[in-house]
């Protein structure tokens, strides 16, 4: 159908974007963070639609039924034309075998063709706007004004257009495979942990994923399968109090979670500072808030690569061995 949803990502410039402390500098491009942002909408939206088309598909239309022949109006008794309208199932015939009426599809009779007046074109349906910035791009092909205010408001660069809506089903596919890969991997790990807490050997722990590539949401998601319980299809490693890193081309991503059992041993938004100011930077961390599994507390985190300043891989072997220097001179024997 020509129906279009209007999705619009609109995360704000300062002081809504988090900057540096000191400097004021933002943490993240924004308009990087509104067209990713925009990207994973088109992503999840195209796989929703699939999901709901597959659940909702109607059967198909059963074969016309009915009689064969229908009468035509009576033009000599009611000044009535032949011709009343189309009818679903049959074929309107002035000069067929039984007279003027209509033939049901499939005999003979309809197969020879239609004699149904010419009525008006058929409406033309609007065009489909809206979808993959094409909305964006029939606005800036009908006003000039609009594309070069775009272009000021950009420094002189019009934004891209989203690749064509035909792309859409390649790119669900991707994020469906990365998923699926942050979700084993998460499994993996906090089974390890696990295990090795069972036997005794660790109460609190460093880790690394790098299924999540950096991308702190899907590392956040990796840390949600390793304390998911094991009879749930997780890693069972909700208990282990453990800080998590992911290096990614732009940023080092962390996670720290410290379950209720813990909290007295260390306390996650001092043990993530900790490693943050030993590897310096850019920076991004967020208030402890409740962990959704495990209990206690987790702080999100995150070191910007800063356009090369920073390499996330040599970041993350800084923020290791910070983490486990922590522990040992900040946490219980």
């Amino acid at each position: 159908d020509d129906a279009a949803v209007w999705a619009e990502p609109e995360h704000g410039p300062p002081p809504y974007l988090q900057t540096l402390p000191f400097s004021q500098q933002p943490v993240a491009d924004l308009w990087e963070v509104n067209a990713r942002m925009a990207q994973r909408v088109r992503t999840e939206h195209a796989a929703a639609m699939r999901e709901a088309a597959a659940s909702t598909a109607a059967p198909p239309a059963p074969p016309p039924s009915g009689p064969d022949f229908i009468a035509g109006g009576d033009a000599g008794r009611w000044g009535m034309s032949s011709y009343m309208g189309p009818k679903d199932g049959y074929v309107f015939r002035e000069q067929g075998p039984r007279g003027a009426g209509y033939y049901r599809e499939g005999t003979a009779a309809a197969r020879a063709g239609s004699d149904a007046p010419a009525g008006p074109e058929p409406a033309k349906p609007a065009p489909s706007v809206g979808r993959d910035g094409s909305l964006l791009r029939a606005a800036m092909d009908e006003n000039p004004d609009v594309a070069d205010k775009l272009a000021s408001m950009m420094g002189g660069a019009v934004p891209p257009v989203a690749p064509p809506a035909g792309e859409d089903e390649a790119a669900a596919a991707a994020s469906a495979e990365k998923l699926r890969a942050v979700d084993e991997e998460g499994v993996a790990v906090g089974a390890r942990l696990a295990a090795q807490q069972r036997e005794g050997a660790v109460e609190f722990a460093c880790a690394s994923a790098s299924a999540p590539g950096g991308d702190l949401s899907l590392l956040e998601r990796c840390v949600g399968k390793m304390n998911l319980g094991s009879a749930s299809g997780g890693g069972g490693a909700a208990e282990v109090a453990k800080m998590v890193f992911s290096a990614g081309a732009e940023q080092l991503s962390l996670v720290t979670h410290v379950p209720e059992s813990k909290r007295r041993g260390v306390d996650a938004a001092a043990w993530t500072r900790a490693v943050l100011a030993a590897i310096g930077g850019k920076v991004m961390c967020s208030a402890p808030q409740p962990a959704p599994l495990g209990g206690g507390s987790i702080v999100l985190a995150a070191v910007s690569a800063d356009g090369g300043e920073h390499e996330p891989d040599a970041d993350m072997a800084l923020g290791l061995a910070a983490a486990a220097r922590f522990l040992e001179e900040d946490t219980p024997a």
